[in-house]
């Protein structure tokens, strides 16, 4: 949904305790209170009341946490009432300190979120992210590349702007996809929408959004060189909305400017998986394109061609992964495929998103590789510890079939 198109501090403090912490209060329909030094706004965004309509926020400004309270009700096939949230990153000129952001959507490696509310009782309201892009670092009023909202909750009948066009898994959980190109919506003539809402209800979530962005990128809604400017995490509500409280919201945005220090370029690496203990394994030594990257049994005593593997970097942290036994071809996505379940095959480098891979740590040793065009992670189908297994991409859902390790032969 749009939203504010001013932005305003409320200075008003109540002590609420005998330590630092203290709660500020605005009811001001634009007011926003600083939180953890700054480094979060919490905004009351009531950008739509009704007649007699309120709507506060009381905000602990030690730690972000904040309660809506009010009575507004709207009707459920118009706008929300508001966005009563916490953000980083900058919102109609109001910029928090120390964000990340602005970052272009290209070189960002992950941004792990963590976001816990108790929501309202019965009505018609949601509990969102309002994640914004814009196509240049800095926007005084509304961005102008995509709103990417994720609907972790809703009560009623309250449905995002634009149509249900799919379904998707991310992050282990199944959403339902609502887009808006930009025009579409009657109101977003500046920039698309989509929207991701949650199957099964939480109040409480700890993933990467990245995954959200790389799907709204394949749906051909975001582009790579468009720049994250601001995370937003809060209610709308349309009725019997109040009260809800965040408790606790966190997002850090990771880039890959610099690629892991512990994986050297000059080596060749056996990649064995968590899960199985196999070895990744260029299918019967093959040497054309479109041989299946699969795995088997590592062989130990003597290491084989097949079965090693040097990262080369392709800039912004992502690599090419070569296989010794022919050392122009790389794991890629067959089709240029983006979709669960993708196969990967080798096939002859050409410097394509789909023949890039991000390898991030686990800790321990073990990493994930998540492909540069999908956002999806090299995944073992089914955790299966057979060999001959062809490799394929997958939701990054952090299980051992995720998890490699790369030894020096």
């Amino acid at each position: 949904m749009t939203k504010q198109a001013g932005f305003k501090l409320a200075f008003l403090a109540l002590l609420v305790g005998q330590g630092p912490a203290f709660a500020v209060q605005t009811c001001e329909k634009f007011g926003s209170v600083p939180a953890v030094n700054g480094t979060f706004i919490v905004q009351n965004n009531f950008y739509f009341p009704a007649p007699g309509g309120t709507q506060c926020i009381d905000v602990d400004v030690g730690t972000g946490a904040f309660t809506v309270t009010g009575n507004n009700s709207v009707p459920t096939n118009g706008p929300p009432g508001g966005y009563p949230s916490i953000y980083k990153g900058c919102h109609w000129g109001g910029c928090s300190k120390d964000s990340g952001m602005p970052q272009k959507l290209s070189d960002i490696s992950s941004v792990p979120s963590k976001f816990s509310v108790t929501p309202a009782g019965p009505g018609q309201w949601n509990i969102s992210y309002d994640v914004w892009f814009a196509q240049t670092p800095t926007v005084p009023d509304q961005p102008d590349g995509t709103e990417v909202m994720i609907w972790i909750n809703r009560s009623g009948v309250v449905s995002p702007a634009g149509q249900r066009t799919g379904d998707v898994t991310i992050n282990g959980m199944d959403f339902e996809v609502w887009t808006a190109p930009k025009g579409s919506a009657g109101f977003n003539d500046k920039w698309h929408i989509v929207s991701y809402v949650a199957k099964s209800p939480r109040n409480a979530v700890d993933f990467d959004l990245l995954p959200f962005f790389r799907d709204s990128h394949n749906r051909g809604l975001l582009e790579d060189h468009w720049y994250l400017i601001d995370v937003e995490a809060g209610t709308e509500p349309w009725q019997n909305g109040y009260p809800v409280t965040v408790n606790q919201f966190d997002v850090t945005v990771k880039t890959g400017s610099t690629p892991p220090d512990k994986i050297d370029p000059k080596k060749w690496y056996k990649v064995v998986n968590s899960n199985s203990g196999k070895c990744v394994d260029d299918a019967d030594f093959g040497i054309k394109n479109g041989a299946k990257v699969q795995q088997w049994d590592c062989n130990d005593s003597t290491p084989q061609k097949n079965q090693l593997w040097k990262f080369k970097p392709t800039g912004g942290g992502y690599y090419k992964v070569l296989v010794q036994q022919l050392k122009t071809l790389a794991w890629s996505t067959t089709n240029q495929g983006t979709g669960n379940g993708t196969p990967v095959q080798l096939w002859t480098y050409g410097d394509a998103n789909h023949q890039q891979w991000k390898a991030e740590s686990l800790g321990n040793g073990a990493w994930r590789f998540v492909g540069r065009g999908s956002g999806k992670c090299l995944d073992v189908p089914a955790a299966s510890k057979e060999n001959g297994v062809q490799l394929q991409i997958y939701d990054c859902n952090g299980t051992a079939a995720q998890s490699f390790k790369l030894i020096e032969p």
